[in-house]
């Protein structure tokens, strides 16, 4: 076992010695553990290389509206691991592994690409943000946020820093710019913009299907809740109903070429050795 001071420089080392082009996923015991790990391995490992996938905040099962803010980071670290990226290290609590997400398949279908000078459709642009998980908003201020307004579509995806304004004309993307959440200004241009999907729950099926996978509810709550999500709203029912809203674990994105390590195998028990190639 390696000691908690030196995990950072033996991981560091570790990494050289994967492949480049496979992640090395370090599973810890909690978020508090991630971030601390990722700060120290910072110092040893090129700036953007170390991401922490979080754990969601809600218990399984739990009555608790779902954070866009917890999905977004997820979904972000999710889509490095379905990429090509050079010496990629996720640190990742257990908890985050296991909870459950989208599919590999869904954030890939749900991702939309835009560049400017392009043709592209407003209304499916707009559809294709409310079934990514994006909530519509008059101004768009937080992570998951999509507004229209004429030939504007403003949106904020997961892993941008600030809140995208797309212009179009007609039907070509006349432009691309970032602009500030406080006061709406518009500030640089991009070339181009990825929007991954908003929502860690949106059943493959579509939300119509639900009501035939939930089978007979036996309670008023659980009735009321059919209704509401079967209109895409998902309220506080996220982790109650995450069996039918996501596909699997998000250890089920880890590449078949994913080295992973667990810190300290003696907390994990029957969870593995403490070094193992997927």
């Amino acid at each position: 076992r390696v000691p908690t001071a030196a995990r950072a420089a033996h991981l560091a080392a570790r990494r050289a010695l994967v492949p480049e082009m496979s992640p090395l996923v370090a599973v810890v015991r909690n978020d508090e553990e991630a971030h601390r790990l990722a700060d120290d391995l910072a110092a040893w490992l090129p700036t953007g290389h170390v991401r922490v996938l979080p754990e969601r905040a809600a218990l399984p099962l739990e009555r608790a509206l779902a954070e866009h803010d917890e999905s977004a980071e997820r979904l972000e670290v999710l889509d490095l691991l379905g990429g090509r990226h050079h010496g990629l290290v996720i640190v990742a609590p257990l908890l985050a592994l296991v909870q459950r997400t989208l599919s590999a398949e869904q954030v890939a279908g749900s991702t939309v690409s835009v560049k400017a000078g392009e043709r592209l459709d407003q209304r499916a642009l707009l559809t294709a943000l409310v079934r990514g998980g994006y909530e519509a908003a008059v101004e768009v201020s937080g992570v998951g946020e999509f507004a229209g307004r004429g030939g504007i579509v403003d949106a904020w995806p997961p892993g941008a820093t600030e809140p995208l304004r797309i212009e179009l004309f007609g039907d070509e993307v006349e432009s691309i710019r970032g602009f500030d959440p406080m006061t709406q200004a518009s500030r640089r241009r991009h070339d181009h913009a990825t929007l991954l999907p908003a929502s860690e729950f949106l059943p493959a099926a579509g939300w119509e299907s639900l009501a035939a996978a939930a089978g007979p509810l036996t309670s008023d709550a659980l009735r009321e809740d059919l209704v509401r999500l079967e209109q895409g709203d998902v309220a506080e029912a996220a982790e109650t109903w995450a069996a039918l809203l996501t596909a699997g674990p998000a250890a089920d994105h880890l590449p078949a070429s994913a080295h992973l390590v667990l810190t300290d195998p003696a907390v994990f028990g029957a969870a593995g050795p403490a070094e193992a190639e997927r």
